[in-house]
Protein backbone atom coordinates (compact mmCIF):
# COMPACT_ATOMS: atom_id res chain seq x y z
CA UNK A 1 0.00 0.00 0.00
CA UNK A 2 1.33 3.57 -0.74
CA UNK A 3 1.83 5.97 1.90
CA UNK A 4 0.47 9.27 1.40
CA UNK A 5 1.37 11.67 4.40
CA UNK A 6 0.19 15.58 3.91
CA UNK A 7 0.59 18.13 6.52
CA UNK A 8 -1.35 21.42 7.02
CA UNK A 9 -0.98 24.16 8.89
CA UNK A 10 -3.22 25.78 11.81
CA UNK A 11 -5.26 27.28 9.04
CA UNK A 12 -6.25 24.35 7.63
CA UNK A 13 -3.76 25.35 4.13
CA UNK A 14 -1.80 22.78 2.66
CA UNK A 15 2.31 22.54 3.40
CA UNK A 16 3.84 19.52 2.85
CA UNK A 17 3.84 16.11 0.87
CA UNK A 18 5.45 12.66 1.44
CA UNK A 19 4.39 10.17 -1.10
CA UNK A 20 6.29 6.38 -0.49
CA UNK A 21 5.12 3.89 -3.07
CA UNK A 22 3.60 0.91 -2.31
CA UNK A 23 5.89 -0.91 -4.87
CA UNK A 24 9.22 0.10 -2.66
CA UNK A 25 7.78 -1.02 0.68
CA UNK A 26 7.45 -4.60 -0.85
CA UNK A 27 10.68 -4.05 -2.41
CA UNK A 28 12.84 -2.96 0.28
CA UNK A 29 14.32 -6.27 1.14
CA UNK A 30 15.65 -6.32 -1.88
CA UNK A 31 17.53 -3.78 -2.40
CA UNK A 32 20.75 -2.20 -1.14
CA UNK A 33 20.85 -0.84 2.60
CA UNK A 34 22.80 2.72 1.00
CA UNK A 35 20.18 5.75 0.93
CA UNK A 36 21.24 9.20 -0.84
CA UNK A 37 18.76 12.21 -0.23
CA UNK A 38 18.40 15.41 -2.49
CA UNK A 39 16.44 18.35 -2.58
CA UNK A 40 15.75 20.61 -5.48
CA UNK A 41 14.15 23.57 -6.56
CA UNK A 42 11.19 22.79 -8.03
CA UNK A 43 9.92 25.10 -11.27
CA UNK A 44 7.75 24.25 -13.76
CA UNK A 45 9.13 23.11 -17.72
CA UNK A 46 10.13 26.68 -18.99
CA UNK A 47 9.36 28.89 -16.35
CA UNK A 48 12.24 30.10 -13.67
CA UNK A 49 9.62 30.60 -10.63
CA UNK A 50 10.49 28.31 -7.92
CA UNK A 51 7.24 26.36 -6.52
CA UNK A 52 9.16 25.01 -3.71
CA UNK A 53 11.48 22.17 -3.29
CA UNK A 54 11.11 18.71 -4.47
CA UNK A 55 12.48 15.84 -1.89
CA UNK A 56 13.77 12.72 -2.99
CA UNK A 57 15.09 9.33 -1.20
CA UNK A 58 15.97 6.63 -3.40
CA UNK A 59 18.02 3.11 -2.86
CA UNK A 60 20.11 1.54 -5.18
CA UNK A 61 19.29 -2.59 -6.43
CA UNK A 62 21.90 -4.84 -7.70
CA UNK A 63 21.46 -3.64 -11.21
CA UNK A 64 22.69 -0.37 -10.33
CA UNK A 65 19.34 1.11 -10.97
CA UNK A 66 18.16 3.72 -8.65
CA UNK A 67 14.72 3.33 -7.00
CA UNK A 68 12.16 5.78 -5.49
CA UNK A 69 11.57 4.96 -1.81
CA UNK A 70 9.92 8.24 -0.80
CA UNK A 71 9.33 11.46 -2.89
CA UNK A 72 8.20 14.72 -0.87
CA UNK A 73 7.51 18.58 -1.50
CA UNK A 74 7.80 21.24 1.22
CA UNK A 75 8.31 24.80 0.82
CA UNK A 76 12.24 25.69 1.91
CA UNK A 77 15.16 23.27 2.70
CA UNK A 78 15.05 23.73 6.34
CA UNK A 79 14.96 21.50 9.42
CA UNK A 80 11.26 21.03 10.10
CA UNK A 81 10.96 20.25 6.02
CA UNK A 82 13.34 17.58 6.48
CA UNK A 83 12.45 16.09 9.10
CA UNK A 84 8.62 16.12 7.55
CA UNK A 85 10.23 13.88 4.93
CA UNK A 86 12.06 11.56 7.26
CA UNK A 87 9.84 10.82 9.59
CA UNK A 88 7.76 7.78 7.83
CA UNK A 89 10.64 6.68 5.41
CA UNK A 90 13.99 6.87 7.97
CA UNK A 91 11.75 4.35 9.90
CA UNK A 92 11.10 2.10 7.53
CA UNK A 93 14.88 1.54 6.15
CA UNK A 94 15.93 1.49 9.89
CA UNK A 95 13.17 -1.19 10.51
CA UNK A 96 14.41 -3.22 7.75
CA UNK A 97 18.11 -2.47 7.25
CA UNK A 98 19.14 -2.00 11.42
CA UNK A 99 22.64 -1.33 11.65
CA UNK A 100 23.66 -1.96 7.98
CA UNK A 101 21.53 1.28 6.76
CA UNK A 102 23.90 3.95 5.64
CA UNK A 103 22.60 7.51 4.44
CA UNK A 104 24.47 9.48 1.50
CA UNK A 105 23.46 13.61 1.10
CA UNK A 106 24.69 16.82 0.69
CA UNK A 107 27.02 18.74 3.60
CA UNK A 108 23.28 20.84 4.44
CA UNK A 109 23.28 20.94 8.19
CA UNK A 110 19.38 20.82 8.14
CA UNK A 111 19.52 17.26 6.98
CA UNK A 112 21.75 16.29 9.35
CA UNK A 113 19.87 17.60 12.39
CA UNK A 114 16.43 16.01 10.76
CA UNK A 115 18.52 12.28 10.53
CA UNK A 116 19.20 12.96 14.40
CA UNK A 117 16.03 13.55 15.42
CA UNK A 118 14.28 10.59 13.60
CA UNK A 119 17.53 8.31 14.77
CA UNK A 120 19.37 9.53 17.64
CA UNK A 121 22.80 8.06 17.32
CA UNK A 122 22.90 7.47 14.11
CA UNK A 123 26.43 7.47 12.90
CA UNK A 124 26.04 6.50 9.43
CA UNK A 125 25.49 9.39 7.79
CA UNK A 126 28.08 10.15 4.95
CA UNK A 127 28.73 13.54 2.91
CA UNK A 128 28.70 13.06 -0.81
CA UNK A 129 32.13 13.31 -2.04
CA UNK A 130 31.43 15.76 -5.37
CA UNK A 131 29.80 18.25 -2.85
CA UNK A 132 32.70 18.22 -0.69
CA UNK A 133 35.02 18.31 -3.67
CA UNK A 134 33.77 21.39 -4.65
CA UNK A 135 33.77 23.03 -1.62
CA UNK A 136 37.70 21.69 -1.30
CA UNK A 137 37.83 23.80 -4.24
CA UNK A 138 36.10 27.03 -3.15
CA UNK A 139 37.95 27.21 -0.27
CA UNK A 140 41.53 25.51 -0.63
CA UNK A 141 41.93 25.31 -4.63
CA UNK A 142 41.89 22.92 -7.51
CA UNK A 143 45.04 21.01 -6.45
CA UNK A 144 43.64 20.27 -3.18
CA UNK A 145 40.15 19.02 -4.70
CA UNK A 146 41.93 16.49 -7.06
CA UNK A 147 43.60 15.06 -3.87
CA UNK A 148 40.35 15.11 -2.09
CA UNK A 149 39.06 13.05 -4.72
CA UNK A 150 42.18 10.54 -5.18
CA UNK A 151 41.31 10.14 -1.19
CA UNK A 152 37.96 9.47 -1.84
CA UNK A 153 38.22 7.11 -4.65
CA UNK A 154 41.14 5.01 -2.92
CA UNK A 155 40.65 0.92 -2.85
CA UNK A 156 43.90 0.02 -1.68
CA UNK A 157 45.93 0.66 2.06
CA UNK A 158 48.99 2.01 -0.03
CA UNK A 159 46.99 4.55 -2.77
CA UNK A 160 44.82 5.62 0.57
CA UNK A 161 48.21 6.53 2.50
CA UNK A 162 50.25 7.29 -0.19
CA UNK A 163 46.84 10.13 -1.06
CA UNK A 164 47.20 10.88 3.01
CA UNK A 165 50.54 11.80 2.92
CA UNK A 166 50.15 14.29 -0.09
CA UNK A 167 47.32 16.38 1.96
CA UNK A 168 49.73 16.02 4.73
CA UNK A 169 52.67 17.59 2.64
CA UNK A 170 50.37 20.33 0.84
CA UNK A 171 48.45 21.26 4.12
CA UNK A 172 51.23 23.64 5.34
CA UNK A 173 51.15 25.56 1.84
CA UNK A 174 47.99 25.87 1.11
CA UNK A 175 45.89 28.06 3.42
CA UNK A 176 42.10 28.74 3.19
CA UNK A 177 41.34 31.04 0.83
CA UNK A 178 38.63 33.97 1.63
CA UNK A 179 35.18 33.14 0.40
CA UNK A 180 31.98 35.63 0.48
CA UNK A 181 34.22 37.55 3.38
CA UNK A 182 35.00 33.88 5.64
CA UNK A 183 37.91 32.07 5.98
CA UNK A 184 37.77 28.63 6.96
CA UNK A 185 39.34 27.83 10.54
CA UNK A 186 40.30 24.69 9.64
CA UNK A 187 43.54 23.54 7.97
CA UNK A 188 43.28 21.60 4.62
CA UNK A 189 44.45 18.37 6.14
CA UNK A 190 41.61 18.97 9.16
CA UNK A 191 39.24 19.79 6.66
CA UNK A 192 39.75 16.94 4.02
CA UNK A 193 40.70 14.03 6.57
CA UNK A 194 38.07 14.27 9.06
CA UNK A 195 35.46 13.60 6.42
CA UNK A 196 37.70 10.81 4.43
CA UNK A 197 38.31 8.78 7.38
CA UNK A 198 34.03 8.40 7.29
CA UNK A 199 34.35 7.20 3.69
CA UNK A 200 36.92 4.76 4.85
CA UNK A 201 34.96 3.63 7.48
CA UNK A 202 31.98 3.31 4.80
CA UNK A 203 33.70 1.25 2.37
CA UNK A 204 35.54 -1.28 4.99
CA UNK A 205 31.60 -1.85 6.39
CA UNK A 206 30.28 -1.91 2.92
CA UNK A 207 33.07 -3.31 0.96
CA UNK A 208 30.56 -4.53 -1.62
CA UNK A 209 29.38 -1.03 -2.46
CA UNK A 210 31.20 1.95 -4.57
CA UNK A 211 29.33 4.60 -3.72
CA UNK A 212 31.16 7.59 -2.40
CA UNK A 213 27.93 10.56 -3.73
CA UNK A 214 24.93 11.30 -4.09
CA UNK A 215 24.63 11.02 -7.97
CA UNK A 216 21.85 8.20 -8.00
CA UNK A 217 19.80 10.92 -6.40
CA UNK A 218 20.56 13.53 -7.72
CA UNK A 219 20.52 12.48 -11.51
CA UNK A 220 16.97 11.62 -10.74
CA UNK A 221 15.53 14.54 -9.19
CA UNK A 222 17.02 16.60 -11.46
CA UNK A 223 15.98 14.88 -14.83
CA UNK A 224 13.26 17.19 -16.55
CA UNK A 225 9.95 16.51 -14.87
CA UNK A 226 10.71 15.10 -11.49
CA UNK A 227 10.35 18.47 -10.20
CA UNK A 228 7.64 20.25 -12.72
Amino acid sequence: MTMVNVRVNKAGYYENLTIIPGIFRRAVKHLLPVAFVDAAAMKPLGRREQLGKSYLCVLMDGNSDANTAAIGHGGTESTPEWLFFFDLILKILHDNFKTELSIFSDEAAAISAAIENVLPGFTDHYLCAMHKKGNVKKHFGVEASKVFMALANAYTSAHYMESVRKVRDMSPNTPAKLYNGKRLKETLEEYILDQEAAYVKFKIKKSRYDFVSTAPVEGLNHFPGTRS
